[in-house]
């Protein structure tokens, strides 16, 4: 729940005693219509907490609010919905749906798939993420760039080969950072990202992934009565091609 504050201004801005950190951070012209819909910013990759991003994980969901400058008038209010990386530019586009957009809507909307359509720590799936963490302390582990080396990961040490694979790990400096990949043959995980001042983290909290499988709801987190996915919907059309 921390908050991050931007100004698309030459140089830091202080309001009321907030700094607003100059970043370049841009937008689209705002319109009546874009304040009750989608709306796109495009922003730095290497700036928390656009580093942490990505389209794969919401562990950390963000709400973006736009402020006019000097009115301070909220322009538009809404959560991150679709994520677009430009690694050649460096930039992340952010594709935003307005709160409002919520009032359109005339039932809720459920998509029925296999797959459970819940993020694995949300109040929907109800794990809680604190019995599933390990701590790492000092000697517990090294970090080379994206790769991170413990014995949690090799293995043998973990559940499965692919436990860590989609979860997330933070460091003592409250750096969040995606895990991509779980490496067990050689005991290390894949990040996202790089994580920030290095030299300064003396412990990391890892948590595990999930493929949204039942089983995997079911076997690893004790959770089959929260599953919502629908692992008995038929692999092929019975219309078409039959049982």
């Amino acid at each position: 729940n921390k908050p991050y504050y931007f100004t698309s201004f030459q140089e830091d801005l202080e309001v009321d005693g907030v700094i607003y950190k100059a970043i370049p951070i841009s937008r689209k012209e705002m319109t009546m219509e874009v304040k009750k819909g989608n709306f796109t910013v495009t922003a730095p990759l290497k700036v928390e907490p656009f580093t942490s991003m990505s389209s794969s994980n919401s562990a950390f969901p963000i709400v973006f609010t736009v402020i006019s400058y000097p009115e301070m008038v909220t322009l538009f209010e809404g959560v991150a919905k679709k994520l677009k990386h430009n690694y050649s530019k460096g930039t992340v586009d952010i594709e935003l749906i307005s709160k409002l957009s919520n009032l359109s809507g005339k039932v809720p909307k459920r998509t029925y798939s296999i797959s459970c359509p819940y993020q694995l720590g949300s109040k929907e799936c109800g794990v809680n993420m604190d019995n599933y963490k390990t701590i790492l302390g000092p000697g517990d582990f090294s970090i080379d760039g994206l790769k991170v080396t413990a014995d949690i990961f090799r293995t043998g040490n973990s559940p499965t080969d692919e436990y860590y694979t989609g979860g997330y790990l933070k460091a003592s400096t409250g750096e969040y950072q995606y895990i991509l990949k779980q490496n067990a043959s050689d005991g290390s995980a894949t990040l996202l990202f790089q994580l920030s001042h290095v030299d300064e983290i003396d412990s990391l909290e890892v948590y595990p992934g999930c493929d949204k499988k039942l089983d995997t709801c079911e076997n690893l987190f004790d959770n089959k009565c929260n599953f919502g996915g629908f692992p008995y919907i038929p692999n092929n059309n019975p219309v078409s091609q039959g049982f």
